[in-house]
């Protein structure tokens, strides 16, 4: 088994410098996450309000053409948010991990002033993947229906 490594003797600046650089790395994904699925959301949208209006030369093609696109785009949505948690889980570690070695109290302190959250509570990244399987899920039913009703 390796030695773990030492942060002693590490100047104070440089260990500072590194725990911001983790959370500010954690908050870049999760903004990457919230433009992700805000521009996912803003597709889904039009292609509902502007795809499926018979006045304006609805087709099954387009049809097909706007939940393909949907379905597609909440799919790299899904994924990306899920690749993303291990990177956040990775950065979060790492800041933690500097605390235990060279400021336990505070980690300590950071542990035990913690909110605690209701049962009902659920977090950002959960409440994206709920609304991407949600306009996946919508996508699916959709393209269901198109296959099985004539366009008038």
């Amino acid at each position: 088994m390796e030695k773990p490594i030492s942060l002693k003797g590490i100047p104070l600046e440089v260990l500072l410098n590194y725990y911001n650089h983790q959370y500010e790395r954690m908050a870049k994904l999760e903004d990457q996450r919230t433009a992700i699925t805000n521009f996912t959301i803003t597709l889904s949208v039009l292609a509902f309000t502007f795809g499926f209006d018979p006045a304006k030369g609805f087709t099954k093609t387009i049809g097909f053409g706007l939940l393909i696109v949907m379905a597609t785009a909440n799919i790299f949505a899904i994924l990306y948010i899920l690749r993303t948690k291990s990177w956040i889980k990775t950065h979060k570690m790492r800041a933690d991990g500097m605390l235990e070695q060279r400021f336990k109290k505070l980690l300590t302190f950071n542990d035990e002033t913690h909110a605690k959250h209701s049962n009902w509570s659920i977090s950002r990244w959960k409440i994206q993947m709920l609304l991407h399987i949600l306009l996946l899920i919508v996508a699916i039913v959709m393209t269901v229906f198109l296959l099985i009703t004539p366009v008038i």
